[in-house]
């Protein structure tokens, strides 16, 4: 079959307009397909960007839920011991109450006699200083952060605010159950590094290139970016939100910075 051609296509004119309204119809619709694209693009990134301050934020919240409930156990041991020094029980992490194991190690460290190990061996710890014993006698409790030899996160409280020099009830925090995630708890985007750091040090990360990202943390939080920042670990683009827990009054320990960063290829994937 073959199809006759309008007349006007038969003349160069006739070809040059058909030409021009092709070209001025295809592109202005070839525009906006790309301008759309990249609007959705932009939308998917931001709602990813959302995402990881919002997680971020539900992390940290979680974080700071699982101290108070170390800190409560802990308070129970202090009362416990003063009530009758020597009818604490050896639990270990196959106690029923420790379902869930909270601590590495915890036990009693009086100012008179030896140690009293309540789950694990007990390590020595070094005296108290002024702000941390001032701490306890509010009432309160003091974190400490190990960072040398692997970060190891103590807490304790004192076995009677009223008299601290009684002596103090000491647990190193089990980071698993600090910073897990599911199980009801805060369920941390797939694709996506959750770190802690305490400055620009980090406590625990999931990515390696952890302490340039703390430099990058430290300077998003000078230029007050909004808990949101972009970083390079030298294999592309990152995006990553973050949120600060404060902890000096509660616990006497600098603050804490929880961060989950994703890449951005990552954050565009299907």
């Amino acid at each position: 079959m073959r199809f006759a051609l309008d007349p006007h296509l038969k003349t160069r004119i006739g070809r040059r307009l058909h030409a021009i309204f092709l070209v001025g119809v295809m592109v202005p619709m070839g525009a906006a397909l790309l301008l759309s694209f990249y609007q959705v693009e932009s939308e998917v990134e931001r709602e990813r960007e959302a995402e990881l301050r919002r997680g971020a934020k539900e992390a940290g919240l979680a974080i700071f839920d699982r101290l108070e409930l170390v800190d409560n156990e802990v308070a129970v041991l202090a009362g416990a011991y003063e009530a009758d020094p020597e009818g604490l029980p050896s639990l270990t992490v196959d106690s029923p109450q420790y379902a869930t194991p909270r601590f590495r190690w915890a036990g009693i460290d009086p100012a008179q006699g030896d140690p009293v190990a309540v789950l694990g061996e007990i390590q020595d710890v070094e005296p108290l200083t002024a702000a941390e014993s001032a701490q306890m006698a509010a009432g309160r409790p003091v974190i400490r952060m190990r960072l040398n030899g692997g970060p190891g996160m103590l807490l304790g409280r004192a076995i009677d605010p009223e008299a601290v020099e009684k002596g103090v009830v000491w647990s190193e925090i089990d980071r698993a159950y600090l910073l897990r995630a599911g199980d009801g708890d805060v369920a941390y985007l797939t694709e996506a590094h959750l770190c802690l750091f305490m400055g620009s040090t980090p406590i625990h990360c999931s990515i390696s290139a952890d302490t340039q990202l703390g430099e990058h943390l430290v300077l998003a939080r000078e230029q007050g970016d909004g808990g949101l920042f972009d970083w390079d670990p030298g294999e592309g683009a990152y995006a990553a939100g973050y949120w600060t827990l404060f902890l000096r009054y509660a616990y006497s320990a600098d603050s804490w910075t929880v961060v989950l960063t994703e890449s951005r290829e990552a954050m565009l994937a299907p």
